[in-house]
């Protein structure tokens, strides 16, 4: 409590001091209670609003359920509505089908019962018909039998006229084929005469290149040196020449008077100046009489065997190079026990023009074959674009074609074996343009081949005649056969002297070589002894069996 003094106002003073406290206490209490008022009502109208938005999301959930509900009951509605439409038009269509089937069955019925009632009708027809057929064939046996007795006596009558008559055709007939025939023959047979007196005169007055080949100069022998290239190359074996022996060489020549075997031998004179080097090909061309076959073999020309006439072993071309066309004959007679008839030599710078001649040749060429064959003409200043390929050659480019050596090839096969298989390709292509020529043209064709070769002379006589009976054979190709055969010979490296040279040795396999030989020309093998022997209990060795026989390998 406040004390009150009655001196001079003491208390008066006091009063208002705490009165001033009291008013602004209350002061602060008023707005704290405002503020607290504030905030309530804050809270209060936050609450609201929250209330608010919860309630709207609430009925914005409700809105949307119920629309959707709404919706899907529509779709539902129209849904059912659209079914119930297809479906009564899919009923519709179909009792309209079934009707239509109806109706159709309707009329098939109907034209089944016209069908059986037309067949009852014919068939009553056919009934109506026999009886009256029956009823005629009755008159008409009895008609018979009265007339065949007149009938009889007239054919009898007939009859001995017709075979007078036929007689005589027959005999006129018969007069004229005969005279048909003779005078067939006869222009045959002047045809002949005519061919043959006009080769006759052809190679009497003609200048032919008969040459008497035994009379060729003998060189003294000499040996191959191996190349750089073939240096590298590894052999089988390396031998001495003393070392070789060949002790299968045994027996007599085989002979069939049938069978002609004339050789064929290539010549490159631009490799030597005095007449002839080695043989650059060497081929047997077999001609069979009586089974009207043509047979070609090829030597391998590094085939290693016994040069005839007392000559060291050397490569079989060396024969040619040493003694000419005389010491090879000799030494494949030698060797292999089959005679040779004679010979043919072609030389390289004459052969363009007998394959030009006769209309080039075809061969199929892969990228290097025709790249070599260009190189090689455009070197002698002769173009040449050949492209691999099935592709037609003329004269140079088959030439240098049949030379090839140092090319692979998928066709022809590997180094000297893919050339002899090159050299009877061209010799099968020019055989089929040979088959399809006439007399003239046989004619005209012997007549340029004799002027550009050089012949036998112990062909004399025989080439158109050889010429005539070989277009006559009904044969498509030449059989081929090569020797040395796959697997008889062995790459060996044979050393004379200080030198050595690479050879295909065939001493090991001479038998073989030469019965398979034997059995491809002439169908049996020659025994030991040298006689003869035409006995089918002799082994024979099917030549076809062989993949160096019947192809061109």
């Amino acid at each position: 409590m406040s004390r009150v003094n009655s001196n001079d106002g003491g208390s008066n003073e006091l009063i208002p001091k705490e009165s001033k406290k009291v008013n602004s206490y209350e002061e602060k209490t008023k707005d704290e209670e405002t503020k607290v008022v504030k905030e309530a009502n804050d809270k209060v109208e936050e609450k609201a609003e929250e209330k608010n938005e919860e309630k709207v999301k609430e009925e914005t959930k409700e809105n949307v359920e119920k629309r959707a509900e709404e919706e899907v009951k529509e779709n539902v509605e129209k849904g059912a509505e659209e079914e119930t439409k297809e479906r009564v038009e899919e009923k519709t269509k179909e009792e309209e089908k079934t009707e239509e089937l109806k109706i159709e069955e309707e009329k098939i019925e109907e034209k089944s019962e016209e069908e059986t009632k037309e067949k009852e009708k014919t068939e009553e027809i056919k009934v109506e018909e026999e009886k009256v057929e029956e009823k005629s064939n009755e008159e008409n046996s009895n008609k018979k039998t009265n007339e065949e007795t007149n009938d009889e006596e007239i054919k009898l009558k007939e009859e001995a006229l017709n075979k007078s008559n036929l007689d005589e055709k027959e005999n006129k007939k018969k007069s004229f084929i005969t005279k048909k025939r003779v005078i067939i023959s006869a222009t045959s047979l002047l045809m002949l005469m005519i061919v043959t007196v006009a080769t006759l005169i052809f190679l009497k007055y003609k200048k032919i290149n008969f040459v008497d080949f035994d009379k060729q100069d003998y060189k003294k022998e000499t040996f191959d040196i191996e190349s750089e290239e073939e240096k590298n190359r590894k052999a089988d074996e390396e031998l001495k020449a003393e070392e070789i022996k060949f002790d299968q060489i045994k027996g007599n020549s085989i002979y069939d008077e049938n069978i002609i075997n004339i050789l064929l031998v290539g010549d490159d004179q631009k490799s030597t100046d005095d007449g002839h080097g080695n043989s650059d090909s060497i081929l047997i061309l077999s001609i069979d009489k009586k089974d009207k076959k043509v047979k070609v073999v090829s030597l391998m020309r590094d085939m290693y065997v016994p040069i005839a006439e007392g000559y060291s072993n050397n490569k079989i071309n060396a024969a040619y190079g040493i003694g000419g066309v005389s010491l090879l004959k000799k030494t494949i007679e030698k060797n292999f026990k089959i005679p040779i008839d004679g010979a043919v030599v072609v030389h390289f710078d004459t052969f363009p023009k007998l394959i030009d001649k006769l209309g080039g040749v075809r061969a199929t060429l892969n990228k290097d074959e025709a790249n070599y064959i260009n190189g090689k003409l455009k070197a002698d200043n002769i173009e040449s674009n050949l492209q691999e390929g099935d592709i037609s050659l003329n004269g140079d480019q088959a030439l240098w074609f049949s030379r090839i050596r140092k090319v692979n090839s998928d066709i022809y096969g590997r180094d000297d074996f893919g050339r002899t298989s090159r050299q009877r390709h061209v010799l099968d292509e020019l055989f089929n343009k040979y088959k399809k020529m006439s007399y003239f043209e046989i004619y005209n064709t012997v007549d340029t081949v004799t002027k550009i070769v050089d012949i036998d002379k112990d062909l004399e006589g025989k080439i158109p005649v050889i010429a005539q009976m070989v277009s006559k054979f009904d044969v498509e190709k030449i059989e081929n056969m090569r020797l040395p055969l796959d697997n008889a010979y062995t790459d060996t490296r044979v050393f004379i002297g200080s030198n050595s040279v690479l050879v295909l040795n065939v001493s090991n396999f001479m038998k073989k070589n030469i019965d398979e030989l034997h059995m491809f020309l002439y169908g049996r093998k020659n025994i030991e002894d040298g006689k003869n022997k035409e006995d089918t209990n002799i082994e024979s060795i099917d030549a076809s069996s062989n993949s160096s026989v019947g192809n061109n390998s």
